[in-house]
């Protein structure tokens, strides 16, 4: 009766049934792996690993196609920024005597100046 109200063919009907998932789907799942793998390796992951990590999920998809899915997602793995050292201990420059020593707090006004230099 619903094949009769929908306008169906019966064969229509089970072949749509039986058939396998389309690749737009495919590709949906694939789109949403990559981005949870891009996204867990803070954005540094490129087509190569995504791949390998797909891969070790039990994924099927290839380097290329992973590549192919990053560009029409529109991202793109960055480098993480180097750490620099910012502190030079290791000086022979004369270093300011600890006035106050951590002591704020003054008898008359404008006695005590402070500043911080972050």
């Amino acid at each position: 009766k619903m094949c009769a109200v929908l306008q169906v063919s019966r064969s229509g009907y089970y072949k749509w049934l039986n058939r396998q998932a389309s690749c737009s789907t495919t590709e949906d799942e694939i789109d949403l792996s990559i981005r949870k793998s891009f996204e867990a390796s803070r954005q540094t992951y490129g087509s190569p690993r995504i791949a390998l990590d797909l891969k070790n999920k039990g994924i099927k998809s290839s380097r290329s196609t992973v590549g192919r899915r990053m560009r029409k997602l529109g991202i793109r793995a960055t480098r993480p920024k180097p750490w620099v050292s910012t502190t030079q201990s290791k000086h022979n420059d004369p270093v300011a005597p600890n006035l106050l020593n951590r002591n704020f707090e003054a008898d008359v006004p404008a006695t005590k100046w402070v500043s911080d230099i972050t």
